[in-house]
Order: C-alpha cells, then sequence, then structure tokens
C-alpha cells in the first residue's frame, strides 16, 4: 500500500513550517532588544525620618518591592537633606515652607537593569517605575516608601 501526499499533508506542513519561522523570528528577535536594554537609575525621595535612624541607608543596598517582592535594583548613592515641607497657611491665604526638628529627607538613587523596557514603560519585574510613583520597598536593613522624583535612563 503505498500513500500519497495530498493537498491537505501540504498545507498542514506548510503551517507547521510558518510557524517554526515565525517563533524563530520572534524570539531571536526579543533577546537580541535584552542585550540593548540599558540601564536605569530613578531617585526615590523617603520624607520626614527621624535623624536617629538614617544610619541604616548605605550604597550597595538590594532594594525589593516591598509588597510584590520583586527585584527594584541596588542602592548607588545616598543623599540626607534637612527636612523640608510646603504646607498651607489658611490665615494668610498662601503655602510656607517649615521643617520638623530632628527629621531629615533621604533621597535614595536606585540603579538596575529592567525587566521590561520601552517607549511607554520601564518595568522592574511588575513595577512600573515613573515620576510621581509611589514605591514601597525594602532591604535588608529598613522598609520604608516614597516617591520617585525622577528617572534617568542611559540610552
Amino acid at each position: 500500500m503505498k500513500k500519497k501526499i495530498s493537498l491537505i499533508d501540504i498545507l498542514i506542513i506548510l503551517v507547521i513550517a510558518l510557524c517554526l519561522v515565525f517563533v524563530v523570528k520572534y524570539f531571536s528577535t526579543n533577546s537580541k532588544k535584552a542585550y540593548n536594554v540599558p540601564e536605569v537609575s530613578y531617585v526615590v525621595e523617603l520624607k520626614s525620618l527621624d535623624e536617629k535612624n538614617l544610619d541604616v541607608f548605605k550604597v550597595g543596598d538590594k532594594i525589593i518591592d516591598g509588597v510584590k517582592g520583586g527585584y527594584l535594583g541596588n542602592v548607588t548613592k545616598v543623599e540626607i537633606k534637612d527636612n523640608v515641607e510646603t504646607r498651607e497657611d489658611t490665615e494668610n491665604g498662601r503655602f510656607i515652607q517649615s521643617s520638623f526638628e530632628n527629621r531629615k529627607d533621604v533621597y535614595l538613587t536606585i540603579s538596575g537593569v529592567p525587566t521590561t523596557y520601552t517607549d511607554d514603560e520601564i518595568l522592574f519585574a511588575t513595577q512600573e517605575i515613573k515620576i510621581g510613583k509611589q514605591l514601597h520597598m525594602k532591604s535588608k536593613n529598613y522598609v520604608g516608601h516614597g516617591y520617585i522624583i525622577s528617572v534617568i535612563d542611559e540610552k
């Protein structure tokens, strides 16, 4: 018994071949993009911290997402500045700057290679990195939250 190749067999072979070509092309271009992802640095502002506890912030600290646990980068710079708060003066109808005694503001520069990097978004694990976003984070020695005040990509 000889089996002949039918038109349906040829179509099935062509569909499988096209699928294989697509898969190989898709994964090879994504692999090339992954090697070209630039390092991203961003600054997180931690407001009004007790000045007795500021020695826990160190360059090199590994930062983890405090909610979902994904890697957010390493601390590359720690800046400690006097606490300054902008508050409303309701009696005079204006805003004034004031500060609290024994309080400091900490600015952590965090750097790393994001898991997703496009023109529209930068993600570390599942955490979107953009100015104004509140970031819950933890390290070996501390837990806290602050707002991202700047993003610098090395592109």
